[in-house]
Formats: C-alpha cells, structure tokens, sequence
C-alpha cells in the first residue's frame, strides 16, 4: 500500500492460508490455527487497515477497494479455508461501506455505483486497475 500525509483511496490485496489447509476436503484440512490465521491475514487485515487510513482521508472522498474471489460464495475444491475468510471480507466489505457512507468514504466491491471514479483513484496511485466484467469498464 502506498501511504502519504493524505490519502484518497486504500488498496487491499491481501490473503494468505497454511498450505496444508488448501489441499483436499475441507473438513479435513481445517485446523483452528489454519482458520484463525486465514480470517486474520485476508479478512481482519481489511478492517484494521481501513482503521488505520481513515485520519489521513477526512475531508476527501475516498474509497476503499479490497479482492475478493468467486470461492467466497461457491465452493471450489482446494480453495476451503481461504473461501470462508473470503466470505468474511465481503461481510466486512458490506459493514465497512454501512458505517464508512456516513463519512462520505466509500468501500468498493464488484459492482457499486461510481465505479469510473474508483478506477481514477487507483490509477493515482499508479496501479493498473482491473475491472471483473468487461461491463463494469467505465467510459474514458
């Protein structure tokens, strides 16, 4: 993430599990440590980061933009652990954007409205933004 004194936009992409608990069934590949660590590295980090950064966005409209993956809301074989703290960043995603509209910054996901302004923020940061469906690339 690219940090100065002011900030208008957040950049989330991070995610991280235990090997082990991407092989096989879930079921048999979870453990309570490959759980915790997953939700707390690809899941809370979403939360705390956007904690951190929001002194340096008063005042401006800034968003927030995270990563998500299809295995948040379907299952797909070897993904398991890294699917339910997936699931968890897009509850966080929608609580963050519940509580963060009132202070005018947006949380961004698939989808939301005023996404050509988001995909300018990105930019400045010199990031090439990547946009999920050819429906969602906003008119230049």
């Amino acid at each position: 993430m690219m940090v100065s004194s002011a900030s208008s936009s957040i950049v989330h992409s991070v995610a991280f599990a235990p090997r082990e608990a991407l092989k096989g069934d879930f079921h048999a590949a979870v453990s309570r440590e490959a759980f915790r660590v997953s939700h707390d590295i690809s899941s809370y980090s979403l939360a705390a980061l956007t904690k951190a950064a929001l002194p340096m966005m008063e005042g401006r409209r800034g968003s927030v933009v995270t990563l998500s993956y299809l295995g948040a809301v379907r299952s797909i074989p070897n993904y398991n652990v890294m699917g339910v703290a997936k699931a968890a960043l897009e509850a966080s995603v929608r609580y963050l954007a519940e509580d963060l509209g009132k202070e005018n910054v947006e949380a961004l996901k698939k989808g939301i409205a005023n996404l050509a302004r988001h995909v300018e923020n990105v930019k400045s940061f010199g990031v090439p933004p990547v946009v999920a469906s050819p429906n969602q690339v906003p008119a230049s």
